[in-house]
């Protein structure tokens, strides 16, 4: 029997996701996922689903990176338990981790970039870009959660931060007093209880515009990297770098702890200067 993913197969995969509580960018991610697997089986003709999914596994990896591979069989095995398909349930596939470092900015790069957001929202009166760029350069706040964020998550009393992150998991964060004015200005301005009107994809665009105004290519999870890095290069804790960035796993966080050339330039400069 050849294998098939039919459109309405599509749409009942979403509804599954939707009642197993994944949230809207998930969904969005996973569905455009999967359409490329239908799309691969589409053109590629296959009598069973473990050679299907090897197959178009070794056709990512003519120009994807091990995580988008990674992300795709996940996805695939997510599909195969809403359809109950005992062949890829069964697969077991290893994968060797990709040694590819987070992109971060460098600390001179992530104060400019602050300072040219302060700038932008004194010209265009959008006075909650500043703020939006010190959740994710100071608390490493991911973008879904700065969108997100409610008056009754910020605690002025205790001046803490609330979060509701991936899995419905929920934080509690200090907030660093860089933040607390921009904050007090937000919760002024704040409608409908929420403190940012940004959509995702309108605040994805003004942080990619302000790293053009540095001549960087920017995106928005650079500055979540940048936060985890900069952490550790002031001193702070490992396990308290992981609570900020609120990783399940310490190896997650362990992944920042590289120092660029830069900084090791510095470091043999302080050790023999004369």
């Amino acid at each position: 029997m050849e294998v098939k993913i039919l459109e309405s197969d599509i749409d009942e995969f979403k509804e599954y996701l939707r009642a197993s509580g994944k949230n809207r960018n998930t969904i969005s991610s996973y569905t455009t996922s999967i359409k490329g697997f239908k799309k691969f089986l589409d053109e590629n003709p296959f009598d069973s689903w473990d050679k299907a999914v090897l197959a178009y596994l070794a056709n990512l990896s003519n120009n994807a990176e091990v995580s988008t591979m990674r992300h795709s069989y996940a996805v695939i095995r997510a599909y195969a338990h809403f359809k109950k398909i005992p062949e890829v349930l069964l697969m077991r596939h290893k994968w060797a981790r990709s040694q590819k470092l987070p992109s971060v900015l460098t600390t001179s790069q992530r104060i400019a970039l602050e300072k040219i957001a302060m700038q932008t929202a004194g010209e265009t009166g959008e006075y909650n870009l500043i703020l939006a760029v010190l959740l994710m350069t100071r608390l490493g706040l991911r973008i879904s959660e700065v969108i997100n964020l409610k008056r009754e998550d910020i605690n002025t009393r205790e001046w803490t931060l609330r979060l509701t992150g991936k899995g419905s998991k929920t934080a509690i964060l200090p907030i660093p007093n860089a933040l607390k004015p921009h904050i007090r200005y937000a919760l002024k301005l704040e409608k409908n209880g929420k403190l940012f009107n940004y959509s995702r994809t309108t605040l994805w665009r003004r942080i990619k515009e302000l790293g053009r105004r540095l001549g960087i290519d920017l995106k928005p999870h650079t500055l979540r990297h940048t936060c985890a890095t900069e952490l550790l290069k002031k001193g702070v804790n490992l396990r308290a770098v992981q609570k900020v960035l609120r990783h399940s796993s310490l190896a997650t966080t362990q992944v920042y702890t590289h120092l660029t050339v830069d900084d090791i330039r510095e470091e043999l400069k302080k050790a023999w200067e004369e």
